[in-house]
Formats: C-alpha cells, structure tokens, sequence
C-alpha cells in the first residue's frame, strides 16, 4: 500500500505531528502502526527515539476510501409500513412434554394505534379443541379475560417492550375477582388468584409475564432490518419462552430472505434456522434456573450442555410487510423433552398485487447511511 512518510523533528509530538497533517492522533498512530515494522511502533506516550519517520496517509485518500468502501456496501432493507386497519389471526399453538400434547386455539385482533403502540383482542378460545371445560381451564380462562384489550409498546426492534393500559387492566380485575371468588371455592383458587394478583400489581413482573407469552414473542420479533446481498442477516441471538415458568431459553440464528414472485400469492419469505445457545447448563433446566448456575461437584468435568433447536417461516404482505403467516417450531431436549409447534393465519387478506415485491418497495436497496440493525426503527 502506498503511503507518505513524515520525518520526525526535535520537539515533535503525536499531537503536534497530527495537528500539522490535519489528522487526529487515533488515526495517525493506528495507520503508523499497522504498515510499521515492531520495534517501530507508536504507544500513547512520547515517539520512541528509535521512530525516526511516522507512516501517514493524507486525511483526503482516508476519506476517499472510506467513501469508496460505503458505496461499495449494498444490502436489502426490509421496513414495515404503519397499518391502519385491524388484522386478524387464527392462532394454534401445540405443547409438548412427555410424549404428551396440549394444544391452545383462539383468533386474535391487532391494531396499530401509532408506530409502537399496539392493541390487542384475543377471542374464542379453546384448550385442547374444545371451549374450556374443566375446573382449572375455565378459572384461567376467566381470569385472562382481563388482559384484553391489551395497549402496549414495542421497542426499536419491533418486540414488546412494556403494557401500556395496565391501569385499566387492573381495574378490571378489582371488577372480575368478587365475581370469581363467588363461584369458585377452595384453596386452590385462592391460591392462584392470589398468584395471579401478586404479578398483577407489580409492573416488572407483568411486563415480565407478557414477554413469555408464545404468540407476542414469536409475532413481535426483530424480523425488520438490513439484510446482506444474499438475503441474510449474520448469526443472532434470540430467546423464546419455551418453558412457561422460566426465563426465555436463548438460540442463536440466521436469518434468510426471499421474496416468492411465482407464487400464486406474492409474498416476502423469512426462514430462521438456529441451535440452543443458553448458558443455562442441561443440569440447570432440570433443577428449574432462570440463570446458569454450576453444581457442587468435586470432579472437573464440565456439566453437560443441554441442546435445542429452533426454526420457522414468515411470510410477509409485500406491499405492506405484515405478517400473512408463520409456522414456528422450538424444542429442548431434557428428560421431558419440550416443544413448542405455532402457526398463525391472517384472516382478513389484501387484494393481490400487480407491481413486483421489489417495485412496492418495502424492500430496498440500501444506501450508504442507513443505521445498523440493531438501531434503527423497523417502520417505513
């Protein structure tokens, strides 16, 4: 690589020496320092005796490359424009431990109050194919009701961030318990109203509980962002609430886009594949840790690891980039082996479109200034 040599004088400093070239001493000791040979390199202290000359490129070649570096960058940008209208879901979510199944059905209703704030419905629900039945489903069922409608807000990323009508939630549950604890008695139903009211009334473990709920955290996910030139986001870590009762069990995945313009329907795919990368030992999940936590043992063997896997489908709206459908699927393999299967289905559909995905243009071609990922909102 070509570059210029600046003769080092008596009474010469980096912060002289920088000032005279127009650079910062960032940029001339890190430049110096990676095209110098070892025993001439630049500390943060005075210029050894020994440098006698200092590497340099002048501030304009720096520029030009960097300029040339960032036109050279391309990727795709995949946004979310604001919808004005509800949408509506069928819900299905299958459990599995043991070799046992459960299943939860119901139609959900979201709305878009402003760019963060969302509102939520949830009806017709069903425990195992039927309208709850049994003493247990239909207490839970009951007491759900006053989640909804449920306000709150997402964060930059598109996940849930906190509830914001948790007041009137409240009220309505100082409406509902009287009622319950009417026609419900024992122990048992104490117990869980009271477990029930304890979260209730304390606003981190609402927000807490909401952030397990399955369906919010597999809808509200970081799906909207920068993508590479082949449609990809790098490896990225995210959790999902596998075990209800504990912290969300962390994977680490890949995202993938497609869009399907020979589809009878054109519409946006996002396929994510990824393995469990908790930090949480198989030892942990078993003994029921919200953090990873070594066993006493006296031997050096490190604990085995538990493992998982993790993949599903989105398919998006391409003049919008709503969700049209997804399928999810995530397990953890212990001694219960657990799993989760969801699929969900808009059923209020958009009229076909006539333009190509790329010509509706929630997918772009990225510019030069665009903010990371990790940063930018995900709204058009």
């Amino acid at each position: 690589m070509e570059y210029e040599k600046y003769k080092v004088s008596r009474g010469d400093t980096l912060e002289s020496i920088a000032k005279e070239l127009n650079l910062s001493v960032a940029q001339l000791r890190e430049f110096h320092n990676r095209h110098c040979e070892l025993p001439y390199l630049l500390g943060s202290g005075k210029i050894p005796s020994s440098v006698k000359e200092i590497l340099y490129l002048p501030l304009q070649e720096i520029e030009e490359q960097a300029q040339h570096k960032i036109t050279n960058q391309s990727f795709y940008q995949l946004r979310l424009r604001h919808p004005t209208a509800e949408q509506i879901y069928q819900v299905k979510i299958n459990f599995f431990e043991e070799g046992k199944e459960n299943s939860l059905s119901y139609i959900i209703k979201i709305l878009w109050l402003e760019k963060n704030t969302i509102k939520i419905h949830r009806e017709e629900l069903f425990i195992d194919g039927k309208e709850p039945n049994f003493l247990v489903d239909e207490l839970a069922t009951q007491i759900s009701s006053v989640l909804y409608p449920m306000e709150f807000y997402l964060d930059a990323q598109g996940c849930f961030y906190k509830v914001k009508n948790l007041s009137q939630i409240k009220e309505r549950w100082n409406q509902l318990k009287p009622q319950i604890e009417k026609l419900y008695k024992g122990n048992c139903v104490t117990k869980y109203l009271y477990n029930f009211q304890k979260i209730l009334f304390q606003p981190y473990l609402f927000n807490k509980a909401m952030k397990q709920e399955v369906f919010l955290t597999a809808y509200f996910t970081h799906l909207y962002g920068q993508y590479n030139t082949r449609g990809e986001v790098e490896e990225m870590l995210i959790r999902f609430p596998v075990i209800p009762t504990l912290a969300p069990v962390q994977y680490v995945i890949k995202n993938r886009i497609e869009w399907l313009e020979e589809a009878k329907q054109k519409l946006i795919k996002i396929e994510r594949k990824g393995e469990l990368a908790d930090p949480r030992s198989l030892n942990n999940f078993l003994n029921a840790m919200d953090i990873p936590l070594k066993k006493d043992t006296t031997n050096e063997h490190e604990e085995e690891k538990a493992k998982g896997a993790y993949r599903s489908n989105y398919f998006l709206h391409p003049g919008t980039g709503i969700i049209d459908s997804l399928y999810l699927e995530c397990n953890l393999e212990t001694e219960r082996n657990k799993k989760i299967y969801l699929t969900a289905s808009r059923l209020n559909q958009d009229p076909p479109l006539n333009k190509t995905i790329k010509e509706e243009g929630i997918i772009e071609i990225g510019g030069p200034r665009a903010q990371s990922p990790q940063r930018q909102n995900f709204f058009e």
